[in-house]
This record gives C-alpha cells, sequence and structure tokens, in this order.
C-alpha cells in the first residue's frame, strides 16, 4: 500500500463531496486524515497515477467524474484499498451512500482495522441514525490511530455527542482529554 493512502479524503474535495450531499462531515472525520502524506509523495506508477488523477477530479469539483473514473479501476484493481477507499469516499459524495457503504466493508476485508474506512462507516451510521452501530465501529479504531484525536475532538460530526457516555468512553480509551473550548474544527467555524 502506498504511503498516500486514500488521497481522495483530503481537503477540498471532501468540502464539495459534503456541500453536494448536505450531510453533516462524517467525511471531514478524513478532511487532513493523510495530511502526513502529501499527494505528490505517492509513488508514481499508472495505477496510483490514475487514483490521483480521480481524486484531482473531485477536488475539482467533479464528484461524478471521480467516482466513475474510480468505479473503473476498481474494477479493474478490485483489491487495491486506496481505489477501494477512495471509491467509497466519492460514493458518499454522490449520494450513493449504500454502496459507499459496501466499499468502506470491502476495505475491512482487504485491510482489517483501517481506521479511515471504520471512521467513515461509523459517520454513515450515525447519520442513518444508528448511533449505537457508530460507536461499535469508532470503538474498533485502533487505539495507535495517530488521527483519533482530530476524529473525536474537531469533526463536527462527533462535537453534537461529546457529551454521551460513550464517547467518553471512547476519549478515555485513546487517552484523549475533553476538547478545549476554543477548538476549532476543519471547517474553520467555531464549534459552538
Amino acid at each position: 500500500m502506498s504511503e498516500a493512502k486514500h488521497p481522495i479524503a483530503g481537503g477540498i474535495f471532501l468540502a464539495v463531496a459534503v456541500a453536494l450531499i448536505g450531510f453533516g462531515a462524517y467525511s471531514g472525520l478524513e478532511s487532513g486524515a493523510h495530511s502526513g502524506h502529501s499527494q505528490a509523495a505517492a509513488p508514481v506508477d499508472p495505477l496510483n497515477a490514475q487514483i490521483l488523477e480521480a481524486v484531482q477530479m473531485g477536488q475539482g469539483g467533479d464528484v461524478e467524474g471521480a467516482a466513475a473514473s474510480l468505479r473503473v479501476i476498481v474494477a479493474k484493481h478490485p483489491d487495491n484499498v486506496d481505489a477501494v477507499y477512495n471509491l467509497g469516499v466519492a460514493l458518499i459524495g454522490t449520494g450513493e451512500l449504500e454502496n459507499a457503504d459496501k466499499q468502506f466493508r470491502r476495505v475491512l476485508e482487504l485491510a482489517p482495522g483501517d481506521a479511515d474506512a471504520l471512521a467513515e462507516l461509523a459517520g454513515l451510521r450515525k447519520d442513518s441514525g444508528d448511533l449505537d452501530g457508530a460507536f461499535a465501529l469508532l470503538d474498533q479504531i485502533p487505539t495507535q490511530d495517530p488521527k483519533i484525536r482530530q476524529r473525536l475532538l474537531e469533526d463536527p460530526l462527533w462535537v453534537d455527542i461529546e457529551d454521551d457516555e460513550r464517547m467518553k468512553a471512547l476519549y478515555s480509551k485513546h487517552g484523549i482529554s475533553k476538547r478545549p473550548p476554543d477548538a476549532v474544527p476543519p471547517s474553520g467555524e467555531p464549534i459552538r
């Protein structure tokens, strides 16, 4: 797997995807989730170049085109975790939530414990009203995941339930203190 894992999950594309479907930003969990890996750091091979091209298409606002490109890539490379994950994110942007869910579950078959796929599935569960399912998925995110603090404290999707006992248990499990009152989510808007 390349170091620039799941590049579509960054910045602009997700803002576009979230705006198009009008959901709370569960994709915001990944906004910057791979910020430690620039897209330029991805090895230049034909498959990674195709995935990057689809990512850039989505970042440019063509979410439908990104999804279509990623579908073709996944059809040819069904076991490529990056392609499958990014297709899932693109499908959130097109509103194809059941198919997005299927892609994230496929990622977990290929890469058990993938924190990004677990977070996206948890967001899908929360937005569908299945808070128990969302917490069950969040609880599976490995404690060593370096992005868990951002996921739980800064993402607007989870801020509204920060006082839930299950969220407090997740904070404790991951050694996270409660969000500072001046924390600002990735969107740049004050949380409260």
